[in-house]
């Protein structure tokens, strides 16, 4: 059957632009006619002046409808080139033969994509502008995402996304999955992506991220589908990204409490063991023993002893951070109780409070540069949109001192 399908061919779009041929093709293909034949047809998926025929996949059955390829090339340049050459299949002769022409697929199979977010598209490219929802859930709102990305067409979608997302001023809403770190990406939401990139890095229990076919969450994994799981990889590594981040913030929490440790472990090994040489400043045995147990005892109640590494600590930040503090105030003369308060001495315990809250108000940035390039990139293009919408493009060129950038 000669179709063409758009996902699973690892195709750039960064080749020049090739002009459709106005006219489709008259050569047919038997075994397509055939299948589409067989198929139900859906009735939103057909639009006026339709001349090519698509196969896409309602609610897990496929049926067929017909669009207008001049309406897909202008839409998506992306789609202009699975309809017409290089990557849709030669129906004539040679184009490197004298005479030749390019040619159109004779079916686009649309069944890998999904089939409300490709509707919505359709629609805009087709002017069905009053069929457009106002508002869109949060799943219809990244399946959008990952196909705006890539059919590489934020333009089509530019009158609706102020509607669709939340506002740049918005606060990050504590019911926000972290998947609308790519949802901004795409649409270019700078402000809104930088402040919800860093509450991402608050929040999470340990970022690592493994391939899941049923996109479920477990405790200290996040686990995407596989279509989300290879967008989110085009994204300059921004969940490497984010581990790096959550890890490093860890491993500065948790160094708090190991250095004290790990001075008592130092100071006594390098001790000789017939000179009465002790680390706390008022020469007390007992001191030191009282609040290294204490800080042992305490890091083992936190699951933090024996000492471990960061990726062995599945607890949020600001949780650790939390736990780390109390842990602070159980070393102090008040915390380990009155009976053994006059063996504790202050001057030997190191503010851990104060250290774990500096680390907590740390702006932590797990962008990277080319995020932000990217959503500039992104938000210009909507910008330029906009107002070529309303000025045309030349007179916005000729308007002296107008930005359009």
């Amino acid at each position: 059957m000669a179709t063409t399908s758009i996902f699973g061919s690892g195709i750039s779009t960064d080749k020049p632009d090739s002009q459709p041929d106005p006219q489709l093709p008259t050569t047919t293909n038997p075994s397509a006619e055939r299948e589409l034949d067989d198929l139900e047809t859906a009735e939103e998926f057909c639009f006026p002046r339709a001349d090519l025929p698509i196969i896409i996949n309602v609610q897990g059955k496929r049926v067929k409808g017909k669009v207008c390829s001049q309406s897909m090339c202008l839409a998506s340049k992306v789609w202009q080139k699975f309809i017409y050459p290089p990557f849709g299949p030669s129906l004539v002769a040679s184009p490197a033969s004298e005479g030749s022409q390019e040619s159109a697929t004779s079916v686009l199979d649309l069944s890998e994509e999904d089939s409300p977010a490709l509707l919505i598209l359709l629609r805009i490219a087709h002017l069905r502008l009053h069929m457009i929802p106002k508002s869109l859930s949060f799943e219809e709102l990244l399946n959008l995402a990952v196909l705006v990305d890539f059919c590489d067409n934020i333009e089509l979608v530019d009158p609706w996304v102020s509607r669709w997302l939340p506002s740049e001023d918005s606060e990050c809403d504590a019911t926000w999955d972290w998947e609308w770190l790519f949802i901004f990406w795409v649409f270019g939401r700078v402000h809104t992506f930088i402040k919800l990139a860093k509450s991402v890095i608050k929040g999470c229990t340990n970022a690592r991220v493994t391939l899941s076919t049923q996109g479920a969450k477990t405790t200290g994994e996040m686990k995407l589908p596989p279509h989300l799981y290879g967008a989110l990889n085009l994204t300059d590594k921004l969940l490497d990204s984010i581990n790096k981040c959550y890890w490093e913030q860890v491993q500065k929490l948790i160094d708090v409490p190991y250095s004290l440790a790990d001075s008592y472990h130092s100071y006594y090994s390098s001790a000789s063991i017939h000179v009465r040489t002790v680390k706390c400043q008022k020469n007390s045995a007992a001191c030191d023993a009282t609040i290294y147990g204490a800080l042992v005892l305490s890091l083992m109640r936190l699951n933090l002893w024996p000492q471990k590494d960061p990726k062995e600590v599945f607890v949020a930040i600001p949780r650790l951070g939390a736990d780390l503090r109390v842990l602070g105030l159980k070393l102090s003369p008040q915390g380990v109780g009155w009976n053994v308060a006059d063996i504790i001495h202050e001057s030997s315990i190191p503010d851990i409070w104060r250290a774990v809250s500096a680390i907590l108000q740390e702006d932590v940035n797990p962008f990277l540069d080319s995020h932000i390039r990217h959503m500039e990139t992104q938000r210009k293009r909507l910008d330029r949109q906009s107002q070529s919408f309303f000025y045309g493009r030349d007179s916005l060129t000729s308007l002296s001192g107008f930005d359009t950038s």
